[in-house]
């Protein structure tokens, strides 16, 4: 009975502010001038810089988590510039104005915003399979409906409704749940043991048993090519598929399986770390924010009465922690995920965004500070300790100087992480700027880290470049290495151009 009323509580708490999870509020001037930081004097819809850009990482070969990830903040950003370009048009000066007009942009961006969200989760679980060496192809909802309307639904195969690369699954899924909001719902992505491994890693014998996945590569060889969609077949197909999760070792498993809510808490951190080294950013940034947060929570509340027997991502986590020899329920996961969102400072700033939005047209969302102290926020990860917090803030120096920091924490086991950062802006010198950041696992006192920057030219041209050494045996590292290929770590050198619009 507490845990219905605790669940029917926070539920209740989230939907207040959570529709899209937008809000703008800024702490951080001294007492003497309030707590409250808001231009006396607004002018609507102030210009933003925007990028729309080519990224090295956008290559599949690449395997960047970072890359598309920025490619999905960009897609934020260009949502901003649509509702900009409406206020412009529409100018309402009146809050049932703005009241109407957030409400349609929030109607007309939501299926595209959730297919954003639900191929960046996908993109997670791929990553991972990747890393190892194992080709993976999403399911593509738009592909999938072309092809059916073109060939007629009998006449449709296996490859009819896949897709290898990111980008032609999300403009599909996107195109598709602008019309069926609920669409993206049906993203997936399989491994694909049918095809020839990417690469054999160096380690190999501690992520899989190699000769089972041979044995059943060579039983699917062909299983996917030149055939109609058979439901008999296809379901004997989906079954040794399924077997095939067995061969992993139980952390494998759990990186593979948890790849895709990692990879939305990731998406959390990124969009709060942009608001404050921007000093805030149009509120489309924070779109997916309440979902992001929350996601692996729902999973598990539409799991809870099933067992752990449902194939939902956190039922599966739960699985490889018990054959690792850690216990977590259903009941935890959502209570671990809520509470991220309730703990989480951005969570506010969000919801009083939305008040802004409407009463004073203000398009901005910021990151909290407290006499220049980014106010921390939570994200729920599931790494090989077991479930963790990351809590991320840092200190504003001056408007050109931050040091972030953020530790990550076991809530089952006693691990730590430590992130430690250095960000220096050179506003006259074509807007550039150099940031630093290292990784450090107390546990095993392995380091990872990252040094990359950037400037913009003639006010047109973004420049961005850089390198990470991902090391897996960081928290950080085995969410986001590209490849075992070499051993547990790996170099990602990246460059990425762009427009400023």
């Amino acid at each position: 009975m507490k845990k219905t009323l605790f669940n029917s509580f926070v539920i209740g708490a989230f939907i207040t502010g959570a529709a899209y999870g937008q809000t703008n509020f800024k702490i951080g001037e001294p007492a003497s001038k309030g707590l409250i930081k808001r231009q006396d004097a607004f002018v609507p819809n102030p210009a933003l810089q925007r990028t729309i850009s080519l990224d090295s990482g956008y290559l599949s070969a690449f395997n960047s988590n970072r890359a598309i990830g920025e490619f999905d903040l960009e897609l934020r950003q260009a949502w901003g510039g649509l509702y900009d370009w409406a206020y412009n048009k529409w100018q309402p000066t009146t809050v049932f104005g703005r009241t109407i007009l957030y409400g349609l942009f929030n109607a007309a961006t939501w299926g595209p915003g959730l297919a954003q969200m639900a191929t960046y989760h996908e993109l997670g679980h791929s990553s991972r399979y990747r890393s190892i060496g194992i080709d993976t192809s999403f399911i593509n909802v738009g592909k999938a409906v072309l092809n059916m309307y073109e060939k007629g639904a009998d006449n449709i195969r296996i490859e009819d409704v896949l897709s290898d690369g990111y980008f032609p699954t999300m403009f599909g899924v996107t195109a598709i749940s602008a019309l069926i909001p609920f669409a993206p719902m049906f993203s997936a992505v399989m491994f694909r043991p049918d095809k020839e491994r990417l690469f054999i890693p160096k380690n190999e014998r501690d992520y899989y048993y190699p000769h089972k996945l041979n044995r059943f590569g060579e039983l699917l060889k062909g299983e996917f090519s030149d055939k109609k969609y058979d439901s008999k077949k296809d379901k004997d197909t989906v079954e040794l598929v399924k077997d095939i999760d067995e061969i992993f070792r139980p952390g494998t498993a759990l990186l593979t399986d948890a790849g895709g809510l990692n990879n939305q808490v990731d998406q959390c951190r990124r969009v709060e770390n942009n608001l404050w080294y921007q000093g805030g950013d149009h509120f489309s940034t924070v779109g997916t924010y309440f979902w992001d947060k929350t996601w692996a929570g729902f999973q598990s509340l539409s799991s809870q009465d099933k067992g752990y027997t449902d194939n939902q991502d956190t039922s599966l986590i739960c699985i490889a922690y018990r054959r690792m020899e850690i216990d977590l329920t259903h009941e935890e996961i959502i209570s671990y995920s809520y509470l991220s969102y309730i703990l989480s400072s951005q969570t506010y700033a969000n919801i009083y965004q939305i008040y802004n939005t409407i009463v004073y047209g203000d398009n901005k969302v910021y990151a909290p500070e407290f006499y220049n102290i980014k106010l921390p926020n939570f994200g729920l990860y599931f790494t090989t300790e077991g479930p963790t917090y990351n809590v991320s803030s840092g200190y504003r120096v001056n408007d050109t100087l931050f040091i972030p920091v953020s530790v990550e924490f076991g809530l089952k086991k006693s691990a730590w992480e430590l992130s430690v950062g250095v960000r220096k802006k050179f506003p006259s010198f074509h807007d550039s700027f150099i940031h630093a950041e290292v990784v450090f696992n107390v546990n095993n006192s392995n380091l990872g880290g990252s040094v990359y920057g950037g400037l913009v030219w003639d006010k047109l041209w973004s420049v961005r470049g850089g390198f990470t050494y991902h090391n897996a045996k960081t928290f950080q590292g085995e969410r986001n290495i590209p490849s075992y290929k070499n051993g547990d770590t790996d170099i990602e050198a990246w460059l990425s151009l762009g427009v400023v619009y």
